[in-house]
């Protein structure tokens, strides 16, 4: 067996590679399915979160957001780790797709029928902060700090 440090190396990444794939799955499918519900739920609903029914939903909602977040952080350790090329392009459409979902999340969820000093609307500000600085940045990042790759130089022509 080869122990060498390629070797070492390699088995550590694809070991990485896999918890993250299944940690990104396992929080993102199930909180996407609940953020579905709650978000069909409040589509139908004229009256936004308001109630009990309201309230649970709300907190259902913003606890699948949580879950989603976390999932799509996973999978921007993925693809940190990935050795592809376009990694960091792809970790560039992950910071803006998370970005969006975070601020469609809070358009959403703010809808409770209370003032904008309210404790869930608080809450939600913090909780959509914490996320924005978790979920989007870390690929945004890995994106920003990739060197370029130079551009291939044409051969020249024989006279």
């Amino acid at each position: 067996m080869d122990n060498s440090p390629d070797t070492v190396g390699s088995t550590a990444r694809i070991v990485v590679l896999v918890i993250c794939a299944v940690l990104s799955l396992g929080l993102t499918l199930p909180g996407a399915a609940l953020y579905a519900t709650i978000l069909d739920d409040w589509a139908t609903d004229a009256h936004g979160f308001h109630g009990i029914e309201g309230a649970v939903g709300w907190i259902l909602g913003v606890i699948a957001a949580g879950a989603i977040g976390a999932g799509l952080l996973f999978a921007g350790l993925f693809l940190r780790f990935l050795r592809w090329h376009l990694a960091p392009l792809a970790s560039l459409a992950l910071s803006i797709a998370g970005t969006g979902f975070i601020v469609a999340t809070y358009f959403v969820f703010s809808d409770t029928q209370g003032s904008a000093d309210s404790f869930e609307i608080i809450l939600l500000q913090a909780v959509c902060i914490v996320m924005l600085l978790l979920v989007p940045l870390p690929p945004f990042l890995h994106w920003a700090m990739t060197k370029p790759m130079p551009a291939p130089v044409p051969p020249r022509a024989q006279p």
